[in-house]
């Protein structure tokens, strides 16, 4: 399968939206209709995927938006009205992802923001309209990321950040957070120097420090 033609008027998809082990689909932008999809979006172990596509109506995902082990993908490609995943958005071992390029509009993340082993990224400054997560903002592993600036706009985080093993972090930068409720760990991050940036929380529930 190189190409997903003939669901170009395809709107809505109650459930999931699963794309998985293919070796030749280059992008799924034939979804150029899709604006919602009801459970979960899974983008997970395509080799030839180099972004997701141009999915100019997709407005929301119910759950979760898991991108996971696509080797070749380099950007997440052209989403411009995705405001709002009603759960978790996951990025894990994509090991040429250098930009979020396509996510300027998400605003809303209900529940974890996960970013593990995406060793070509360098920053989030793509996410610059997200102004809440529900839960958790957890970066692990990912040897590039220097910051999270870039989400200059963000207020808002539920219950947590978690910073572990990421070597070349060194900036906190999120100067609009003002509402947060849960802990903020910090384990082997050798070249964070301060905390500046976080000036806006006022309680928390526990701080990890490690390393």
């Amino acid at each position: 399968m190189t190409n997903l033609y003939g669901l170009h008027n395809l709107t809505s998809i109650s459930g999931n939206l699963n794309v998985y082990d293919n070796i030749s689909l280059a992008n799924i932008s034939a979804l150029s209709s899709l604006a919602t999809v009801g459970k979960n979006m899974y983008i997970t172990n395509n080799d030839f995927l180099s972004q997701i596509g141009v999915l100019p109506a997709l407005n929301n995902i119910g759950e979760d938006f898991h991108i996971a082990s696509n080797n070749d993908m380099i950007s997440i490609g052209d989403l411009t009205n995705l405001t709002n995943i009603g759960k978790s958005l996951i990025l894990t071992e994509n090991n040429q992802l250098s930009s979020l390029n396509g996510l300027q509009a998400l605003q809303n993340v209900g529940k974890n923001l996960i970013i593990f082993k995406n060793n070509m990224l360098v920053n989030l400054s793509e996410l610059n309209s997200l102004t809440t997560i529900g839960e958790k903002i957890i970066l692990n592993e990912n040897t590039s990321v220097t910051s999270f600036v870039g989400l200059n706009n963000l207020t808002t985080i539920g219950d947590g950040i978690a910073l572990n093993n990421c070597s070349a972090f060194t900036t906190v930068g999120l100067t609009n957070l003002n509402t947060f409720d849960g802990d903020l760990v910090v384990v082997n991050v050798p070249n964070i120097s301060n905390f500046d940036g976080l000036q806006g929380i006022i309680n928390m529930k526990a701080l990890y420090l490690g390393k």
